[in-house]
């Protein structure tokens, strides 16, 4: 086999799984949503507070941002429990040349919030906290949510890689006071992540009514069959009719696999 012909088939291979990632991120911006769970994790404190032990959380459900790609947000508290802030934070997001999804945040609330350790709740100054997530999207068959967060069945499969460098959590601020004062600075370090996410499928709103996460002719059926009624699950509007619109969103999404 000649260089040249060697050369081509790399360069086909290459194409052919960008390809491939790129019908996993499709099919997760028209699911419209995502479930994450951090399984494991180590955190350290040091400055002003010190301590560490194992970080995790419960699964969540965060919607993609609208005509943002897959873009997400969440409160404070929702990545960090222990933390009582209801301030946002954007996870912007980058594909990676080999498909990989890598989402960054970094935010400076400079917010006055509580920190919960040993039960006690204390004062907490949160300067600025940052974090990256890098994860690799894998086709799975079409299931119900594991993290039973996503109210439909999930196509692909979100898995952490990367080691440290493409997965972490850090804060800084200031324990026991609202304002700064260097002996009460603090830094928090989050390593050692584990990350499993679910996401694709299509939902109710695009025709797929039987969420086996294609729009075929069992969906066809279904709303035909429920035509004038009220039936929920073929109510693919939720406007409390099965009517011409939702007769006309299975027609228009006919064939779409999520």
């Amino acid at each position: 086999m000649s260089l040249r012909t060697k050369f081509l088939g790399l360069i086909s291979a290459i194409a052919l799984t960008g390809a491939a990632y790129a019908q996993l991120t499709d099919k997760m911006e028209r699911g419209g949503d995502f479930s994450i769970r951090i399984i494991d994790g180590s955190y350290t404190l040091s400055g002003g507070i010190g301590g560490s032990g194992s970080f995790r959380s419960s699964a969540y459900r965060f919607p993609f941002l609208p005509n943002e790609g897959l873009d997400w947000q969440l409160r404070v508290r929702d990545l960090i429990n222990a933390i009582g802030s209801d301030y946002m934070l954007r996870f912007r997001t980058t594909i990676l040349p080999n498909g990989d999804i890598q989402w960054d945040m970094d935010a400076t609330p400079n917010e006055c919030t509580t920190i919960r350790l040993s039960g006690q709740d204390y004062p907490f100054l949160l300067k600025r906290i940052w974090a990256r997530f890098t994860m690799r999207p894998t086709a799975i068959d079409c299931q119900t949510d594991p993290h039973g967060r996503l109210g439909r069945s999930v196509t692909v499969q979100l898995d952490s890689v990367g080691g440290d460098e493409g997965n972490y959590l850090r804060l800084e601020g200031y324990f026991l006071v609202c304002q700064e004062n260097a002996p009460f600075f603090t830094q928090g370090v989050v390593n050692s992540l584990v990350v499993r996410g679910y996401a694709g499928g299509l939902p109710k709103s695009l025709g797929n009514v039987n969420n086996d996460c294609i729009v075929d002719d069992a969906d066809l059926l279904a709303v035909l069959f429920n035509f004038g009624g009220s039936d929920a699950a073929t109510d693919t509007n939720s406007d409390g009719i099965v009517d011409d619109a939702d007769l006309l969103t299975v027609l228009f999404n006919f064939g779409t696999e999520g």
